[in-house]
C-alpha cells in the first residue's frame, strides 16, 4: 500500500477519533435535563489524581494482593518498584529498546484502519450523527464531572456517607504518601518505550490473530498493507470514491460528538449519589505528575503486568532466580527486537 494512501486513513481515523466515532446513536431522555446533578468542588485535575490513586490501590490488590493502605503492604510495594526499575537501568544502560517504537506505529496504523473500517460499515459517512450539543453542554460538563466519583467509591470501599469526605482524604493521603525509589530520566523513558511496546504487541495479537514476536515483522507489514487495500475497496464500494475523496468530504459533514457516557445507568448512579458528600470534597489535592507513587509506581505495576503476561516473568517481592533477573528481562526486551534487525 502507497504512503499516500497510510496517511489518508490516518487524518480520517484521527477526524472520527476527535468526534468520539464511531459510536452508537446516543440514546438520552429529555428528563435528564431537569435533574439536579450533585456538584463537585474539586478541580479535575484534583479528581484526576484521586482516581490514579484509587485506580493504583486496585490494580495493586488484584495483581499482587498487596494493600497501599496496610504501612508494611506499601512498603513491600515499594520494594517490588526498586526491583524491577532497577532490573530495567541494567537493561537500558546497554542500548536495549532502541528502535521498540516500530510495534506502537505498526499497532496505531492497524487502529486508524479498525476505525476507518467500522465507520464505512456503520454508515457513518453516509448518515452522521447530531444533536442539539449546545442545549446539553452544561448538562454534559457537570455529568462528565462526576461520574469518576462513582468509580472510585467502588474501587476503596466508601460508601458516600456524611464521613465520605474525611475517609477519602484519610486513604488518598496514605497513598501519595508511598515512598518510591529514585528512578533516572532513561531508565523511565526506557520503561515507557518497553510497556508501550508490549501493549501494541498485545493489540497486534488480539486484532490479527497472530503472535507478532514469532510471525516476524514483515509477516505483520503485509497483513496491515492487505488490510489497507481491502478498506480502500470498502471505501470505493460503499461511498463511491477512494479516501483521499472521502477526506475531501469531511469539512463538509455535519457531525457532533456523540456523548456515550451519559447512559440511563451512568445517570441512575449520579442520582443514588449524596449530594452533601460530594459538596463537602473541597480539600487541597497535589497533581499527578508531582507524586512519585503515581509517575513511578503506575508504569512500574502496567510493566509489570505486561511482562508477566507476555513472557511469564515475575518481578518478585522477594529475592528471585533466573525468571525475573536483570539477565531475563534483558533478553525479552532484545527479543521484541528480534523481527526488526
Amino acid at each position: 500500500a502507497s504512503l499516500d494512501l497510510d496517511a489518508d486513513v490516518q487524518l480520517a481515523a484521527n477526524w472520527l477519533a476527535g468526534l468520539g466515532l464511531p459510536a452508537p446513536p446516543w440514546a438520552f431522555d429529555l428528563s435528564w435535563l431537569q435533574l439536579q446533578l450533585p456538584t463537585i468542588a474539586l478541580s479535575a485535575s484534583a479528581i484526576a489524581t484521586i482516581s490514579a490513586a484509587a485506580s493504583l490501590r486496585a490494580q495493586v490488590m488484584a495483581q499482587l494482593g498487596i494493600d497501599l493502605l496496610i504501612p508494611g503492604q506499601a512498603n513491600a510495594f515499594a520494594r517490588l518498584v526498586a526491583t524491577l526499575t532497577a532490573r530495567l537501568q541494567a537493561s537500558a544502560g546497554i542500548g536495549i529498546g532502541v528502535g521498540l517504537g516500530v510495534w506502537p506505529a505498526l499497532a496505531a496504523q492497524l487502529s486508524a484502519i479498525a476505525r476507518v473500517e467500522a465507520a464505512l460499515s456503520m454508515g457513518l459517512f453516509v448518515s452522521m450523527p447530531s444533536f442539539n450539543l449546545g442545549l446539553w453542554q452544561p448538562f454534559l460538563i457537570q455529568l462528565r464531572a462526576i461520574l469518576p466519583m462513582i468509580s472510585l467509591s467502588a474501587q476503596l470501599g466508601l460508601n458516600l456517607s456524611a464521613n465520605f469526605s474525611a475517609d477519602l482524604s484519610a486513604m488518598i493521603s496514605a497513598i501519595v504518601r508511598i515512598q518510591m525509589p529514585q528512578v533516572p530520566i532513561g531508565t523511565m523513558s526506557f520503561m515507557a518505550s518497553l510497556s508501550a511496546s508490549l501493549s501494541a504487541i498485545a493489540q497486534l495479537r488480539l486484532s490479527l490473530g497472530v503472535d507478532p514476536l514469532q510471525v516476524g515483522l514483515p509477516a505483520i507489514r503485509a497483513m496491515i498493507s492487505a488490510r489497507l487495500r481491502v478498506l480502500a475497496r470498502l471505501c470505493l464500494s460503499v461511498m463511491g470514491m477512494n479516501l483521499s475523496g472521502l477526506l475531501a468530504l469531511l469539512p463538509s459533514l455535519q457531525v457532533t460528538i456523540n456523548p456515550g457516557f451519559a447512559t440511563a445507568a451512568s445517570i441512575s448512579a449520579v442520582m443514588s449519589l449524596n449530594a452533601s458528600a460530594l459538596a463537602s470534597l473541597n480539600w487541597s489535592v497535589p497533581v499527578a505528575a508531582s507524586l512519585p507513587v503515581l509517575t513511578i509506581g503506575l508504569p512500574a505495576l502496567t510493566l509489570s503486568a505486561q511482562l508477566s503476561a507476555a513472557f511469564g516473568l515475575s518481578a518478585s517481592l522477594s529475592p528471585c532466580g533466573a525468571i525475573c533477573d536483570a539477565g531475563a528481562i534483558m533478553s525479552a526486551s532484545a527479543g521484541l527486537m528480534g523481527g526488526i534487525v
